[in-house]
């Protein structure tokens, strides 16, 4: 079940604020991409080729870029489950997925030139450069709920799973510890000690125990504005970085740390903990082990998580591609009623 729980470091609970608006205007965003676009591969490669020998280590492998459809999917997961999203921001380098309606009144197709505050740092490969500028887009509502195009919603969700009676935002953590300075061997994992180490230097941020859940977050556009403001010189290399960095800030660290940073903004705001595996958030890797990942996704079709995450780590062999083609059956399946996004003549 989904707990009310103190995981900051030397947190404490708190009581008053100003009740929230039943009927507050969210909207939604994802980044998204297709890392099989003939124009998206030569500016990659190029990229990558420009990187000098040591630094090529900080590239992100392409399977990061592949699109297996969930785009698609996670917006009928969010039509089914939650139609009070008022608009819906999808952020690319300015290619669009060929089956979506553009010109429903829901949706807005925003491209990183307009986003970025340094246009110089594009093309970017970097979820987390472009995460850092996500308070810039045009029309944004005040708080949004932020998706991954591999995050769904599996149960109905409501504004209330996101505001407090207070007035202030609930925040969804795992119970997965900050990885160790000794043992972050990895870019990923790097890149949140590094957060974590910028941090610390500065008073208007707490320290996280446990890291935040892949599930949508919701944000807070002018905290966004702050943060960066705050961050200027830091998050200013994290958009200069083309791929991912182990100096970059990562933003749901970032984001939570400063929500609970200060005693007059702790006192409106809740964790919320949420264990992977449970009827309210699964977290899922897909890997090379085809009937290990069929089992994956009939648990999935079984429990109805509230929230899951789908994440692909599959490489180029046929193991790999079986998996796929059972992704998709299970992606179709769980979500078999095409969205209004959706346009007509465009097959699955």
């Amino acid at each position: 079940m989904i707990q009310a729980t103190p995981l900051l470091e030397g947190s404490q609970s708190g009581v008053e604020g100003a009740p929230p608006d039943a009927e507050e205007e969210i909207d939604a965003v994802y980044l998204w991409v297709d890392g099989e676009d003939p124009a998206f591969r030569t500016q990659y490669k190029q990229a990558l080729d420009n990187q000098t020998s040591g630094s090529r280590k900080n590239s992100v492998a392409p399977h990061r870029f592949r699109d297996n459809g969930e785009l698609r999917y996670s917006l009928r997961s969010v039509h089914q489950f939650a139609p009070w999203i008022r608009r819906i921001h999808i952020l690319t380098n300015g290619q669009v997925p060929a089956w979506l309606d553009t010109s429903h009144e829901k949706i807005a197709l925003v491209t990183h030139d307009v986003v970025f505050d340094d246009v110089a740092h594009l093309p970017t490969f970097n979820s987390n450069a472009i995460e850092m500028q996500l308070h810039r887009i045009p029309g944004l509502s005040k708080r949004f709920l932020y998706f991954n195009d591999d995050v769904f919603l599996g149960q109905p969700v409501s504004r209330s799973d996101y505001l407090t009676p207070d007035g202030g935002q609930y925040v969804y953590v795992d119970d997965v510890e900050f990885p160790s300075a000794h043992d972050a061997s990895s870019v990923h994992d790097q890149s949140y000690i590094h957060t974590r180490r910028v941090l610390e230097q500065l008073p208007e941020f707490q320290r996280l125990a446990v890291l935040p859940a892949h599930t949508p977050q919701l944000y807070d556009r002018e905290m966004l504005a702050e943060i960066r403001a705050i961050l200027s010189s830091a998050a200013g290399k994290t958009s200069s970085h083309p791929f991912r960095c182990a100096e970059d800030l990562v933003l749901r660290i970032v984001y939570s740390s400063y929500l609970f940073g200060l005693a007059n903004r702790r006192s409106m705001h809740q964790l919320r903990s949420i264990r992977s595996g449970s009827s309210d958030y699964s977290f899922v890797t897909l890997t090379p082990r085809p009937f290990h990942d069929w089992q994956t996704f009939r648990y999935l079709k079984r429990v109805q998580p509230r929230f899951f995450c789908i994440n692909d780590e599959l490489d180029e062999g046929w193991a790999s591609r079986l998996v796929q083609k059972h992704f998709a059956r299970f992606l179709q399946g769980y979500f078999p009623a095409p969205s209004p996004f959706e346009k007509d003549s465009v097959p699955w």
